[in-house]
């Protein structure tokens, strides 16, 4: 049995044949999949190289998987010049497949979805963020990102989404207008690999004036959606306030000058610290659990695995009401993504008060818990047999 599996993925492939990934997509996450099925067809644009440092890039290569191969490019102007070779590919992408999931908003599932020849086979698509409040497509895009995962979700055999309420009320599937059959169900799971072993114990603050680290988590530095720009200001407000702040930033892109030259003009460079991308989960959860306070102003999620990572080592954090963040903090903690005063304050308030940091440290270990890989791998495992027994039409 075999399945298509689409999303926004970058690849890299060496001469051995072999192909790594920057991030997320090592060959330990499709194990999700290949417990149900023994194919995996995972869609992804593919650079090919000489080389490759693989202390810095996961392994993705893998008994069952298959690499179906897109050229290369990044952003929508250098995806139009090579519609004509992506259309040609996208023709081709379910070919021999038994079923399909689609990782939506994804403009890479939508094209599967429009031009693959699915030949009437069952298909569940996988609700991973909010097009609805994307800053990077606008306009008439923007538009036709949500109608297109509306569409998708109420057409799908199977939905999953990364919140417990909050996807679901904007994207109702099949299974919630109508009703849940074998034909059409729906279920709710994070994307993340939360191991029980990364769970920290709550943190103790003893001397939060002496000095304080803000930490943020991005994969990809590229722009500022996930809100660089308002952790910067806010840092600048609460130094000119006499406190000894510094900030970790753990990620890497073409966005890193710009965030830079910023900070040196409103004097905090400093205080600024950008270590690169952590391609090891346990090594992104100890670096974690050795700040003080997660700050993620971000504009555009799902369900942020940054945050239930910050949270699962322990750390207090404050972030935004995007998408399915109200279902992780507390109200008074989440502010606008460009609200750089109100971090501020929130960051203030909190060094002056190591006790609420502690609680905060105690609640948040006892959210991510949630989220642990034994949890959410039964219902991921129910929800991709039912597409298998779907496609075998074994109900």
């Amino acid at each position: 049995m075999k399945v298509l599996l689409t999303g926004n993925a970058h690849l890299y492939k060496t001469p051995d044949g072999k192909y790594y990934a920057p991030t997320i997509y090592g060959y330990e996450f499709f194990q999700r999949y290949l417990m149900v099925f023994e194919e995996v067809r995972f869609l992804a644009k593919t650079k090919y190289v000489d080389s490759i440092d693989t202390d810095n890039y996961l392994l993705t290569s893998g008994e069952g998987l298959e690499i179906f191969e897109l050229p290369w490019y990044q952003g929508l102007k250098a995806m139009l010049k090579l519609m004509d070779k992506l259309i040609l590919r996208y023709r081709k992408a379910c070919d021999g497949c038994d079923c399909y999931i689609f990782r939506i908003a994804q403009i890479e599932s939508y094209l599967t979805f429009i031009l693959g020849k699915k030949r009437g086979k069952p298909f569940a698509v996988e609700v991973v963020n909010e097009p609805a409040i994307s800053t990077d497509v606008k306009g008439v895009f923007k538009w036709i990102n949500v109608q297109m995962q509306k569409y998708m979700t109420k057409k799908a055999n199977g939905a999953s989404y990364v919140t417990q309420h909050i996807l679901q009320q904007a994207y109702p599937s099949r299974a919630r207008l109508m009703g849940e059959s074998n034909q059409y169900f729906e279920t709710h799971y994070s994307s993340i690999d939360l191991m029980i072993s990364y769970i920290r114990k709550p943190k103790k603050y003893l001397d939060t004036k002496t000095k304080f680290e803000v930490i943020h988590v991005a994969n990809l530095i590229n722009s500022n959606v996930k809100g660089h720009i308002t952790l910067i200001e806010s840092l600048k407000i609460v130094a000119d306030h006499g406190y000894n702040i510094t900030a970790c930033l753990i990620g890497d892109g073409n966005f890193i000058p710009v965030l830079m030259d910023y900070a040196e003009k409103l004097g905090v460079a400093d205080k600024l610290h950008f270590i690169g991308r952590i391609h090891n989960k346990e090594g992104i959860i100890e670096r974690l659990s050795e700040s003080d306070l997660f700050v993620y102003p971000t504009y555009f999620e799902g369900l942020s695995r940054s945050l239930i990572e910050a949270m699962a080592a322990g750390l207090p954090c404050i972030s935004t009401s995007i998408c399915g963040i109200p279902e992780l903090l507390e109200e008074k903690y989440m502010f606008r993504p460009d609200d750089s005063e109100n971090f501020a304050k929130e960051i203030m308030h909190l060094i002056e008060n190591p006790a609420e940091l502690e609680m905060m440290s105690q609640r948040n270990i006892e959210i991510a818990s949630r989220f642990t890989k034994d949890k959410l791998t039964e219902r991921r495992y129910k929800f991709y047999s039912k597409l298998r027994r779907l496609s075998e039409k074994k109900y």
